[in-house]
């Protein structure tokens, strides 16, 4: 029999995705399919999220990001590549995260958050989850 983790998550909201932060879990909610984040895309989406609408430039983002993440230029372009790829996010047509060309990025869908009560499956749960991390 499989254990549960039952309490309280903060939830966020955006587009087709719910993100429970505390589990670095997304999702899909056209298909309920989950999906478990490498804890520095997790992190590169949080902060996002903190500053919904906002344009934030590199130096912002490397401040912004935990100390454990380094954030030299092509590691940030790679994470925030991956991070859109995740979302289903294009350079041409965003619908999360903006490139605003030599200033920075800006994440510009509409949020919602709220709090709710989960049964999510621990960590050895049987339960097959995609995990999508930051080779």
């Amino acid at each position: 029999m499989d254990k549960h983790e039952d309490s309280y998550h903060f939830i966020t909201l955006f587009g087709s995705w719910e993100y429970i932060r505390s589990h670095n879990l997304l999702i899909d909610r056209c298909d309920l399919t989950p999906k478990y984040l490498d804890p520095r895309l997790s992190s590169l989406l949080s902060v996002f999220l903190e500053s919904q609408g906002e344009m934030l430039s590199f130096q912002q983002l490397d401040a912004l990001l935990p100390e454990q993440i380094s954030t030299n230029p092509e590691n940030l372009y790679s994470l925030l590549q991956k991070l859109k790829r995740v979302l289903g996010d294009s350079e041409r047509r965003p619908k999360y995260i903006k490139t605003i060309p030599n200033e920075g990025y800006c994440f510009f869908s509409e949020i919602e958050e709220y709090y709710q009560q989960l049964m999510l499956p621990d960590s050895n749960s049987s339960i097959a989850f995609t995990d999508y991390k930051v080779s």
